[in-house]
């Protein structure tokens, strides 16, 4: 049966309270990891929710803290600073992972501590704390300008409408449901990456590729020479060429003064933004445009590309490589690129998924041919002119390609209902949290 209508009108502080964090000394912040306890920083959040540590800078603190300030699983925790004008991950929540590590409260995050947990679930809470309402409140009352600045209080002046435990429960089972499908996708593609790599070094670096009779070729007394520009032993018949002669290297455009559209245009536009570090696409990234460009600068899926600018000078972006992906609703499926990326067009087709590998792999090459200081931008005549690249011989290269397009293919599909789950999310948890599309529950307690 339905829920009845007992929506209370409540402030935030009136079921819970936001805790400010410690200020943590940078002298004892390390980026090894030895299994000392996790610092939290607002950069290890997502701008969907939740924490992304396996692709941003995670640092273990070394030093001496007040226990208080370490977190237990579950503990939600709230973006409290947003380094840019528009307040995006302002009040953004993630949930500290049951993973057996110790993660500590850092200063300008808030964590969430709910007063009465008969009356709220803080489950529930995660969701309100996505909405774009709770945001908007944050952004209004925050203060600062290229820099926005919220505070325990002001989050605590939230007001909405407090559902009966039973519709807090069902509203965060429904939105999690959904997420833990996609959580799920995400995790799939991670071991499909992982297995994508560890093929690729068996083959081409351990040179284990199967052979005619499906056995390990080296380790079987498959036959190699030795390659002197090498300094080792290569399988019979495969060629070291410069990455020139493997594929086409082209620049993107410069974008200075073109109008930019989320909602409507004829290409997608790629950027620097466009790109994870470490490699991957970020499809929520891509800006589309009504720019009609020449035909080298348009982008297809499936098409090579890799950043020559790094804003940074870690060297986790310069030259890593991905494979471009468009949102689900863009039908006509081209894009185009800015200046800050180069498209990579293999003259053998069959060569694309190794190159993709091989760029990966080998991306450390790519920043010994950096310019410039403050930021850095890849020579890319010199990196292509000089770089080397082991060729194996057809038969080893097809099957190689035909088994890395279908990890990717699976990716891809992953990736497309990943996005059309999170558009189904994002479209419901307003309405669910406005009460205008209410959970059909049972009238005893959910467990």
């Amino acid at each position: 049966m339905l829920e009845d209508d007992q929506w209370k009108p409540v402030r935030l502080c009136d079921i819970s309270s936001i805790k400010h964090g410690w200020a943590f000394k940078g002298e004892y912040m390390f980026e090894e990891l030895t299994g000392k306890p996790i610092l939290v920083n607002i950069g290890n959040f997502s701008y969907t929710g939740g924490f992304r540590f396996e692709s941003t800078r995670t640092r273990e603190y070394r030093g001496e803290y007040p226990k208080e300030y370490e977190l237990k699983p579950g503990d939600i925790l709230l973006a409290m600073t947003c380094q840019t004008s528009g307040g995006e991950i302002l009040g953004i929540p993630a949930r500290v992972p049951d993973d057996g590590r110790v993660y500590l409260h850092n200063q300008r995050l808030g964590k969430v501590v709910v007063n009465n947990p008969e009356k709220v679930f803080p489950g529930f809470l995660y969701w309100l704390f996505l909405w774009k309402n709770f945001n908007a409140h944050l952004c209004a009352t925050a203060t600062g300008t290229k820099i926005l600045h919220t505070a325990p209080n002001r989050i605590e002046e939230y007001a909405f409408l407090l559902p009966p435990i039973n519709g807090q429960k069902n509203i965060a089972r429904t939105l999690y449901a959904i997420d833990n499908k996609i959580q799920l996708n995400l995790s799939i593609n991670a071991l499909l990456e992982t297995v994508g790599e560890a093929v690729f070094k068996r083959w081409f670096v351990e040179f284990e590729f199967p052979n005619e009779e499906g056995k390990p070729y080296k380790s079987s007394g498959g036959e190699m020479v030795y390659n002197q520009e090498l300094g080792k032993e290569i399988p019979l018949g495969w060629q070291l060429t410069t990455l020139e002669k493997v594929a086409e290297f082209t620049r993107g455009f410069s974008y200075n003064g073109l109008e930019k559209s989320t909602i409507e245009g004829d290409l997608v536009f790629m950027t620097l933004n466009s790109i994870y570090e470490g490699g991957g696409f970020k499809r929520e990234f891509a800006y589309l445009t009504s720019n009609r460009l020449k035909d080298r600068h348009l982008l297809n899926e499936g098409d090579l590309i890799i950043p020559n600018t790094e804003q940074t000078k870690t060297g986790t972006l310069l030259g890593f490589p991905a494979l471009v992906e468009f949102p689900n609703n863009y039908g006509k499926r081209v894009g185009c690129f800015s200046h800050h990326l180069t498209k990579v067009t293999p003259f053998n087709k069959e060569t694309k998924l190794y190159l993709f590998y091989y760029l990966h792999f080998n991306q450390v090459n790519a920043i010994k041919y950096h310019t410039g200081s403050v930021i850095w931008g890849l020579d890319v005549k010199g990196f292509i002119e000089n770089e080397m690249i082991l060729i194996p011989n057809s038969e080893v290269l097809n099957a190689f390609s035909e088994f890395a397009t279908q990890i990717f293919g699976k990716k891809l599909l992953n990736n497309k209902q990943s996005t059309t789950l999170s558009a189904m999310r994002d479209s419901l948890l307003p309405k669910l949290m406005s009460g205008k599309i209410r959970v059909p529950i049972e009238k005893q307690e959910a467990s």
